[in-house]
């Protein structure tokens, strides 16, 4: 983690940040007035004090940025979005998946209880909204 400025960081915000990680989506350029502890996704291309800070996170704590690498398999909560987001090389989303449909042969009993497991997916948040 690297601060944007010369003040301490209060050790609680910042792990919170970590640990509980929820953004406010994504920004290339800080917003005028953030709130304290609003954490974004650092999106390219990035200018101002987020120049050079692509896919960071960035969180506004005691009146300061500060900045998180992320890691392979890093997950955060969009919140402007309502899905999850990994970082893989790169932050995404994952595909809507589609219901079963078509073909040659109905079984609609499979059909049912693939379409209930994606509903369950969806619902837990490992699968975006239809």
């Amino acid at each position: 983690m690297h601060g944007a400025g010369a003040k301490g960081i209060v050790p609680q915000r910042s792990a919170d940040m970590l640990l509980q990680p929820v953004v406010e989506g994504e920004a290339g350029y800080p917003p005028a007035e953030p709130a304290a502890g609003a954490t974004y996704i650092v999106a390219a291309p990035a200018s101002g004090p987020f120049e050079g800070r692509e896919n960071s996170l960035a969180s506004w704590q005691q009146e300061q940025w500060i900045f998180a690498t992320p890691v392979e398999g890093m997950r955060v909560f969009d919140r402007n979005a309502s899905v999850d987001r990994r970082y893989d090389n790169g932050w995404s989303v994952a595909s809507p998946i589609a219901s079963p449909n078509g073909g040659a042969s109905i079984d609609t009993e499979a059909r049912a209880a693939i379409s209930a497991i994606i509903e369950c997916l969806r619902q837990s948040g490992n699968l975006p909204p239809a």
